[in-house]
């Protein structure tokens, strides 16, 4: 269940619904940290840097990232994430404010719905909520037959197997994820000498004991197979994982490939073309895979036998 606040100044749009139900992404007060000023108009984060890569937005004030952000917050007056308060100058010289800011909260506001009142009434909120799981989508007098009357709205799930379960060719489940070191597929992080030095290519971390059982030693060269067809060739790290469990980290791809025609290395290709209903998050978590070992860590490193 997401607790997030939703994008500021637009409704969220019906193609990518919330997964927990109408209005439900702004139903519990938010305890979230402050945000840090930005420091820099080179950041991706300033708002000069936000308002330029969206100026055809505001082609009212092409190139001037103070009109454009003053155009912007108007654009949010009396709604759920207020800021036209939120000056160009308030935002650059604070170490974060905290939407709604309005006149009558001109430096934010730390809590909403301290009055235990949340924006699910029929004639309030934007979506009507969709089966968790088939995604079909709630019809308006369904709704409101069940009208929540300003109360939160709080689904819960029934467990559902995952559609691709392990077998005797495909014993142990593959989980994929993101690594301190890098970002995504590092077309950014990959540039910084430091963080591409800590991890400059991809590994597969396996439970010792799932390790032992195929005969796979720290540092061996292996390959994840899954039904996809699809293959990753990667050394072995050997790790606390819960037993079962193969991890691979998805920041590595073909972009920085000395050879143009190694693909095997892409953890996502492993995975299955899934979503989930709702929520449209692709299914990355629950792919049957095997790990076979290649060659030893001896001859991985020097190419010798």
């Amino acid at each position: 269940m997401s607790s997030c606040r939703p994008p500021c100044g637009a409704r969220r749009p019906a193609a990518t619904p919330t997964p927990t139900g109408p209005c439900t992404f702004r139903t519990r007060p938010s305890t979230r940290p402050a945000r840090p000023a930005p420091t820099s108009t080179s950041s991706s984060t300033t708002p000069a840097a936000w308002t330029c890569a969206t100026a055809a937005a505001f082609p009212c004030c092409p190139g001037h990232p103070e009109q454009a952000w003053t155009a912007f917050t108007a654009l949010t007056r009396g709604r759920v994430c207020d800021q036209s308060a939120l000056t160009y100058h308030k935002l650059r010289n604070s170490q974060g404010i905290q939407w709604p800011c309005t006149e009558q909260a001109p430096q934010g506001t730390e809590r909403l719905y301290t009055d235990h009142t949340f924006p699910t009434r029929p004639e309030t909120c934007t979506d009507y909520g969709h089966d968790l799981a088939t995604g079909a989508q709630n019809e308006a007098d369904e709704y409101r037959a069940h009208d929540p009357d300003g109360r939160a709205i709080l689904k819960a799930a029934s467990y559902l197997p995952p559609h691709e379960e392990t077998d005797a060719d495909h014993p142990l489940q593959l989980t994929t994820g993101r690594k301190v070191y890098h970002w995504h597929t590092r077309t950014k992080t990959s540039r910084a000498p430091e963080l591409e030095a800590a991890a400059p290519d991809v590994w597969v971390e396996l439970h010792p004991g799932d390790a032992a059982d195929y005969g796979i030693a720290e540092g061996d060269l292996v390959l994840v197979t899954s039904r996809q067809g699809t293959t990753v060739e990667a050394p072995a790290v050997l790790t606390g994982t819960r037993p079962g469990v193969v991890f691979l980290p998805f920041h590595y791809g073909y972009f920085d490939q000395a050879v143009p025609e190694r693909h095997t290395r892409a953890a996502n290709e492993l995975t299955r073309t899934e979503w989930d209903p709702v929520s449209k998050q692709p299914i990355y978590k629950v792919t049957a895979v095997r790990v076979d070992k290649l060659t030893d860590a001896r001859i991985a490193r020097t190419g010798r036998r």
